[in-house]
């Protein structure tokens, strides 16, 4: 397990402690700005994909947290 996959999961275990849709939506898209610039020079494909998966898995934990607030209103 490399570096960036233990800060991931740090920062996603944060995430879900504070459960800010809207933080996991900006990391998500920060994510994908950040892996641009490595697909354009072609020189870190392996970490640009690794950002990739990062903000699928951000976005994932937004929809995730509005279905459950969704959810918990219609009770």
């Amino acid at each position: 397990m490399k570096l960036q996959d233990i800060a991931f999961f740090i920062v996603l275990a944060g995430l879900l402690i504070l459960r800010k849709p809207r933080l996991a939506v900006v990391l998500g898209v920060g994510a994908i700005l950040l892996s641009m610039p490595l697909f354009h020079v072609k020189i870190a494909l392996f970490t640009a994909q690794r950002l990739v998966m990062y903000a699928a898995a951000f976005f994932s934990v937004t929809v995730l947290f509005n279905l459950y607030q969704l959810r918990s209103i219609e009770k």
